[in-house]
């Protein structure tokens, strides 16, 4: 058997900061993502804007509307 992967991210993208933060080598990178985060979700125009899509999520997300992520 021969297995040819290509992944489209980095894994880092996925991994909560909990765990990439047993890795010294991403200590800088949290550290500016985590201030980066403070500060963008502070301002009004990211609450506007976040407001208007998750608005458009629920009145046209097929997942959403039709509650795939819902347990049976």
């Amino acid at each position: 058997m021969v297995l040819c992967e290509w992944g489209g991210i980095p894994a880092e993208s996925w991994t909560s900061k909990e765990v990439l933060s047993v890795f010294p080598e991403f200590n800088e990178q949290i550290v500016n993502l985590s201030n980066a985060e403070a500060i963008v979700q502070h301002t009004p125009e990211f609450k506007s804007i976040f407001q208007v899509f998750n608005e458009s999520l629920k009145a046209n997300d097929l997942g959403t509307i039709g509650e795939w992520g819902k347990e049976i």
